[in-house]
């Protein structure tokens, strides 16, 4: 005797959708604990059609394989399974079907909770159609589909419904959000619902299991039934294993949560391996099959933690890029409805965390892994990679160990994290516009919004810090020991990089490049006017294109839309075409309108990040490292040497003392004159020489011209400082 009652609708339309009409099991007057459901693995009786019988005897190892997939249930609510030997004893009933009764097709079903008290609840199964066997000891592992068919069914038992069905009494229709009740039953069957939440990943419930790996490994959710798994194993692996996020939600509203289950200090460990068959073979019968199999733990199948206390925590072991991610289910419409999915790439296995579960703390392996935690305070371990740790709120402990790592948040959730491990190559990328970053002792301090954020910084000792804005409303904060030795960083249009910059701007509409910013403030530092400069750059094909065609009043009117962004007022645009009109000329316009006030008003958020002027000394000294040594400078050799140029000494003396060194000797051992310019050639300019030019520089070298010379003469050709730019801009963040 069974007792049942009607719950009324949870009030969550994800939750209510996988609730058939309410009707649940209950115990009896003064019985307390869970409920417990007796079952008794049974057969179908019948006579025998075609030499087959309609049922035939569970083997051990499909007992063992059902055993264990409820235990899923009791994990996560409050009931309890046993199993009984006398089939009058028994709630659920559970038996296996052949290919014959079930007219040759694969199926599976269970009768849901009856109000009828004397009512045995009914599984049936076959897995046996058109004469292939697909029941495998392989397919009713952790992962199998078959395993994942009883978690599934034994829902059914529970008084779950699939999503894509309407539900009855309250309950009806419930669909899931997004499957529309107008399309046909196949129709529903295939829809992944609003922002795709209906799938496997987020209920066992659901029919569609379907998932690929793009070309990074990272997952594409396909609304099909089955898997298309890489290799031959089609239902041996990738699947889920235990009830997920939005089952364990709805078999708790029904049932109540078991609250004493995972209540210790639990590590939850990412797959590394599809291994499609990890179990132990038993002894085989007289026909071949064993008779009992012992699960392995490596076997890759999907899970949704629910874990009841302790600390706890995710990690992977491997080498693969993974995905830790630590944000429980929030059972509503967002990206996370039924969590967030936690893999190593090309794996079909992994975790989500139900809705209400605290884990932690991860860590990552030593691939490339994107670890982000949740409210509390986290540890956050990277390992080995290039690793981007997102804390999320709460005082966060990161660490990113070895590589180049990404700290990556808002400025609040940031707010009083602490960075465990320093290394220059890291950055903290903070979500809006940093006005102002220092670094004092190992307390970086950033501002947003005009409000002081704190981070600390273990070992950092005061590095001074630069700070990169981007156009998607990111700030970059990066860490330099020697960025004063490379560049100035320019916050208004007093200096030659402000006035460079803000030119481009106005005459362009665009930011000046590294390159284009070092060699404008070093001509204006040398003596070149703004309006000289402005004259150079319309002169330029750039200019040319966009101006040089222009009479005075169009190239006004052109000035005020690229430069200011807006049409020409009357008066100002009849002021400027009267001043050309007198003999003014227009670099003397285009200065005008790049330090005006209105300009510096558009320009005084990215001045107030600062823009970064590379200094010429620096990028000239960059650029002889490439050239005759083949390699992107140190930071102590690029800071000496700029030191050095700077305090009077030739960049011929630099380059001497490159020609003579071991390292050059080592690497250019012996080249006469023609080899020598090849080579500068190659590292210089990326090319081989030309024949004019091979020979001009042959013929400079035999009138008595030194080779370190010839050096400059290459390095510092307009050829070579574009074609070197992009490297002598890394050259700054690497000798940092």
């Amino acid at each position: 005797m069974a007792l049942t009652a009607v719950s009324p609708e949870s009030g969550n339309e994800f939750v209510d959708s996988f609730i058939n009409n309410g009707r649940h099991y209950v115990n009896g007057e003064g019985v307390t604990g869970p409920f417990v459901i007796n079952y008794y693995f049974g057969e179908l009786a019948g006579t025998e059609i075609d030499g087959r019988n309609y049922g035939y005897t569970w083997r051990p190892i499909e007992k063992a394989a059902y055993r264990s997939a409820v235990q899923g249930w009791e994990h996560v609510a409050n009931v309890t399974f046993n199993e009984v030997s006398a089939q009058t004893d028994a709630l659920f009933v559970e038996r296996l079907e052949n290919q014959a009764t079930a007219g040759g097709t694969v199926s599976a079903s269970h009768s849901l909770p009856s109000a009828n008290a004397s009512a045995q609840s009914l599984g049936t199964y076959n897995f046996e159609a058109v004469n292939i066997r697909q029941w495998t000891p392989d397919t009713l592992e952790p992962g199998g589909n078959f395993y994942r068919t009883f978690i599934h069914e034994t829902g059914h038992g529970l008084g779950l419904k699939h999503p894509h069905d309407s539900g009855s009494g309250a309950f009806s229709p419930n669909y899931f959000p997004g499957i529309d009740p107008t399309d046909t039953s196949a129709e529903r069957q295939r829809s992944l619902g609003v922002l795709e939440l209906n799938h496997m990943f987020g209920s066992v419930m659901s029919y569609l299991h379907g998932y690929e790996f793009d070309d990074q490994g990272r997952i594409d959710l396909q609304p099909t039934r089955q898997r298309p798994v890489a290799e031959d194993y089609f239902l041996e692996h990738g699947f889920a294993a235990t009830p997920m996020a939005y089952d364990i939600a709805a078999i708790q509203y029904l049932y109540g949560a078991n609250t004493t289950y995972a209540n210790g200090d639990n590590v939850y460990v990412l797959p590394d391996s599809n291994d499609p068959a990890p179990f132990v073979r038993g002894e085989p019968n007289e026909a071949g099959v064993p008779e009992s199999i012992v699960y392995q733990p490596d076997t890759a199948f999907w899970s949704c933690i629910w874990d009841t206390g302790g600390t706890d925590e995710m990690r992977y072991d491997g080498n693969r890029n993974a995905i830790l991610d630590l944000t429980a289910a929030t059972l509503d419409q967002s990206a996370t409805g039924y969590g967030v999915l936690s893999y190593a790439a090309f794996i079909g296995g992994g975790y989500t965390i139900a809705n209400g579960v605290v884990i932690e703390n991860a860590t990552g392996g030593e691939g490339n892994d994107l670890i982000t935690g949740n409210a509390v305070a986290n540890l956050l371990v990277g390992r080995g990679g290039n690793d981007t740790l997102v804390g999320g709120a709460g005082a966060d402990r990161l660490s990113g160990g070895a590589g180049a790592d990404v700290y990556r948040g808002t400025a609040a959730d940031l707010d009083g994290d602490t960075i465990l491990e320093f290394d220059k190559a890291d950055t903290v990328e903070v979500q809006g516009l940093v006005t102002a970053a220092s670094l004092e002792g190992e307390s970086l301090s950033f501002v947003v919004d005009g409000v002081t954020r704190r981070m600390t910084i273990n070992g950092a000792n005061a590095v001074p810090v630069s700070v990169t804005a981007k156009a998607d409303g990111v700030s970059t904060i990066r860490f330099s020991s020697d960025a004063a030795s490379f560049g100035d960083v320019e916050r208004d249009l007093s200096g030659a990089g402000g006035q460079t910059y803000a030119a481009y701007d106005a005459l362009f509409g665009r930011d000046a490049t590294g390159l284009e910013l070092e060699r404008g403030a070093a001509a204006i530092g040398g003596g070149t006017s703004l309006a000289a400069l402005a004259t150079t750059l319309l002169a330029s094909p750039e200019g040319q294109a966009l101006y040089g065609s222009l009479d005075n009043a169009a190239f006004v009117n052109q000035l005020y839309q690229t430069g200011l962004g807006r049409t020409a007022d009357p008066e100002g645009a009849a002021g400027w075409v009267a001043f050309l009109n007198g003999g003014g000329s227009r670099g003397d316009v285009v200065a005008g309108f790049a330090v005006s006030a209105e300009n510096a008003a558009q320009l005084a958020p990215e001045l107030a990040v600062g823009v970064f002027v590379p200094d010429a000394d620096a990028a000239a000294v960059a650029r002889l490292y490439h050239g005759l040594l083949g390699r992107a400078p140190d930071a102590v050799g690029l800071a000496s040497w700029t030191d050095y140029v700077e305090g009077g000494g030739s960049l011929t003396s630099v380059a001497d003392a490159f020609l003579i060194s071991g390292e050059y000797q080592a690497r250019s051992p012996g080249l006469n004159d023609s080899a020598f310019v090849d080579a500068l050639y190659t590292d210089a300019l990326g090319r081989a020489p030309d024949t004019a030019g091979a020979v001009g520089w042959n013929l400079a070298l035999a009138g008595g011209a030194s080779r370190a010379d010839v050096a400059i003469g290459i390095a510092e050709s307009p050829e070579a400082a574009l074609h070197l730019a992009g490297a002598i801009e890394q050259s700054y963040t690497l000798a940092s």
